[in-house]
Parts: C-alpha cells; structure tokens; sequence
C-alpha cells in the first residue's frame, strides 16, 4: 500500500492507500495503549477487511477542540479516495472527543479506554459505539470512565453502544486479539444508519446519511411519510416501530434524495404532472446527478395530488397540499395545522440555498414561475406566522459547508438560518433581482458556483447544458 504524509495544524498524519473507494480506518495514536499500525496492514488483516488506513499522531492534546476541526478538514480532503459512509475511528480519550463533536463523521467507533464527557457523548446517540474499559469506575467525575459514558448514551435513548470489561492486559490486545470486535467495526455503514428525533406528540424527524429528512405525521387512522430521504436502511421496519398506524407516503417533489424508499410503501402520494412525466423526470435526474436511481413506485401505488388536496390522517389532522413550484416545477408544501407545522421540501431551500435545474436559455422562464408561486404562496403568510417549517435537509439551517455543518455540537457554530416566512419574501424580491437585471445573468451562468443571494434567500443554479 502506497504512503503519503500529511501535515495539518499540529497533526503529522500518515495515509495508507490502495484502490480508491475503499473504507477508511482512522486510528489516533494516544498514551492510553501502545498502538501499532502494522496490524491493520498485515496481509492477512487486509484480506479480511480491505480499507485504508489513516495514522493520527499530534504535538497537542488530541481531545482539543482544534485537532478534532484539522482532523475533520482532513477527512473531507480524503473522501474523494475513501469510502465517506464506512469510516471508523480508533481511538482512546480522543476518539470520546472527537465523536462527541463530529458523530455523523463516522460510521463507528472503537472506544479503548480513555475519559470523557458524558453530556457530550451523548451526541453518539445514533453512532455505533464499542467501548473498552478496565475495572469499575471508581469516582464521579467529569471526565467519566468508558462505563459510565457508554451508560449516558444509552439513558439518552442510544441503542447502538457497547461496553466490554477488560479484567486484565491491555485493551488494546483485547479488541485487535478478537475478530468478533473488528468484525462488528467493519459491519458499520452510514448508509443503512436513519436520526429519529421525536419533535411533538405525533410528529417525528427521521435522517439519513445524506442529510434527507423525512417527516412522519400521525392521525389516528393513518400516518403519513413526508418524503423518504435516500437511506439504504430498512425504513417500513424503522416506521413500523413508531407507530402501529397503517403509513402512506407524500413526496414533496420527485428528486432521489426525497423518494427513494416510496416504491416500498403501498400508496405515494406526488403531484398528478409529476407522476404523468415520471419517466422523463427520472432520465434527467440521473444525468444531472450521475446515478442510478432506486425503483419508482408502480403506477397502481401512486395517488395523484394536486394544490389545495387535502390527506386526513384522522383526530383532526390533515395535511394541504400547498404547490410551491420552482425547484422543481410541481414542488408542492404540506401544510399541518393540528401540529402548526409547514413541510416544505426544498422548495425555498432548508436555511442556506435554493438548488435551480434549468438549461442557459430556460433560466428566465424557471426565476418567473417560481416568483409567481411564491407570491401567492405570500398570501397565506399572515395566518403561519406562528408554525414551525421544516424543510428537507434540517442540517442545512446550519449552511451547506460540510466542513462546518457539525460545529454547533461544540458551540463553535457561525452560521443558523432557520426556515420562515421571511425566506419566501426574500426569495421572490431575489427572483425580481434577476428578472430585471439588477443581478447580472453572467453571475449566474458564467461564475464559479453560479450563486446568488439576497437578504435570507440564496439560489445555486445546476445548468444542464
């Protein structure tokens, strides 16, 4: 395997690569064990687990805040060469710090030993976690004992930690000695992982690796999927053990990253022209995006909606469809006011951009719709003032920088944008900004990044010619 050295801030690094796509073990090289990086490219290591390897050693103390933000940089600058869904840290007190502030990073976490903060571990709620320690914990400090930190992730409803006791030798040994450890490490993929949060009484956010939300809306006759993100985990199982509802899915418009899953549950609702233009819509979302698409629903699961469809969910509840259009053309907005809340895709974005799909000479007719819908979309402000508006990447309220997204797990955020009406003013005075000139077209089709803004509203424009 070929080596590279790398030099970030106080961090000396050393990457060992073969074929690219490969997973990536990222080991930190702590006081707590005697770490030896030749077992994971022993030969045989490698015929069991194929994977890159990442060396970690620092000047400073590796649970400081700026190691972990170098080492993270680090990995973003690697992804193009590794696997971004199966990498796996190893490591003592810094693997605690470093996966309490980054846990999406990861799609496991070998604990060996160390301290940490409980609070702050907590943050691995959904991150598989494998931990190692050595006797009882013997007081009540923070930082706390391998024990104890994997019990604060289980009190806060984590289901995927471990704790291993080591009685005697080292915990080092103990894990890389046992297949079963490494076995489980490598099993671990962010692709099959989903982020429940219970937001009210009827009402969850679920996330995946892509940092799709999907929206589950109970009644008390049916439920109701908003979207079902682009995870490879078995979501109907996921559902099924959050409510005992029968479910049926509304697609807020008809992008991978939003349906992925529709084609496993029996109904899906989507906007009667998108599922007229399916096929067309499905051969140019894998030329833009460049893959393969999951199965569509067949046509017998579709349910045609259209602006002012109302779904009943029972108790009271129902969801308006509301067409948002811009986006994409029939982007649709539901609208819940038994929970006060607005679902609104990425019809005006979720806190940073609006993504625009247009060829050069269709951006003019695209920008006029869309500032059609979203003025009449405006006139319904008045009365949703007061709701909560989630839209279909909740990470992004946090900006689109993926090397920043995590930041305000450890305080360190410097970006929020939150969803509001106030977006929607703002886009379609961006639009009028573009219509009449005021922004140049040349910014938007000749620059890098063909980005534009205006107050709270941000478009990036994907052309496809």
């Amino acid at each position: 395997m070929k080596a590279k050295e790398y030099k970030i801030g106080k961090l000396n690094c050393r990457f060992w690569s073969g074929e690219a796509g490969l997973p990536l073990l990222v080991v930190l090289d702590e006081p707590e064990y005697r770490a030896r990086p030749e077992i994971f490219l022993d030969e045989r290591f490698q015929e069991r687990h194929p994977c890159a390897l990442l060396w970690v050693q620092s000047e400073e103390d590796l649970t400081e805040w700026e190691q972990g933000r170098d080492l993270r940089t680090l990995l973003f600058e690697l992804e193009q060469e590794t696997d971004g869904c199966r990498r796996y840290l190893v490591g003592g007190a810094a693997a605690w710090a470093i996966g309490s502030r980054f846990p999406r990073l990861f799609a496991g976490v070998l604990a060996l030993g160390g301290r940490g903060d409980p609070y702050a571990a907590r943050n691995m709620k959904f991150t598989p976690v494998w931990a190692f320690g050595q006797g009882e914990p013997e007081d009540r400090k923070v930082p706390a004992a391998p024990k104890y930190l994997a019990a604060a992730i289980r009190t806060c409803g984590g289901q995927c930690v471990r704790y291993t006791n080591v009685p005697e030798g080292d915990v080092w040994s103990a894990c890389f000695g046992n297949d079963a450890v490494v076995d489980w490490l490598f099993r671990q993929d962010r692709k099959n992982a989903f982020e429940v949060t219970y937001l009210c009484p009827g009402l969850f956010r679920i996330d995946d690796y892509f940092t799709s939300s999907a929206y589950l809306v109970c009644g008390t006759e049916r439920a109701l999927l908003i979207d079902t993100g682009l995870g490879e985990g078995d979501l109907p199982a996921l559902i099924e053990s959050l409510t005992p509802l029968p479910v049926e899915v509304a697609v807020t418009h008809p992008h991978e990253d939003h349906m992925a899953q529709a084609h496993c549950f029996p109904k899906t609702w989507l906007h009667r022209r998108d599922i007229e233009s399916m096929e067309r819509n499905r051969r140019q979302m894998e030329e833009v995006f460049g893959r393969t698409l999951a199965p569509a629903p067949k046509a017998e699961q579709f349910c045609p909606l259209e602006d002012g469809t109302v779904i009943d969910l029972g108790g009271g509840v129902q969801l308006e469809a509301v067409e948002l259009g811009g986006h994409t053309p029939n982007s649709v907005v539901f609208i819940d006011r038994a929970h006060k809340s607005i679902f609104t895709g990425d019809a005006i974005g979720s806190g940073f951009i609006v993504l625009m799909i247009c060829g050069r000479n269709e951006w003019r007719q695209v920008i006029s719709h869309y500032k059609e819908e979203l003025g009449r979309f405006m006139k319904r402000l008045p009365g949703l003032e007061d709701f909560a508006w989630y839209g279909g990447h909740f990470l992004q309220e946090n900006g689109c920088d993926l090397d920043r997204q995590e930041d305000y797990l450890s305080g360190q955020s410097s970006y929020y944008l939150p969803i509001s009406g106030g977006i929607i003013r703002d886009m379609k005075e961006l639009c009028e900004r573009l219509l009449s000139g005021e922004i140049s077209e040349e910014k938007i089709l000749t620059e890098p990044g063909h980005y534009c803004e205006h107050k709270s509203a941000g478009m990036i424009f994907r052309l496809t010619d």
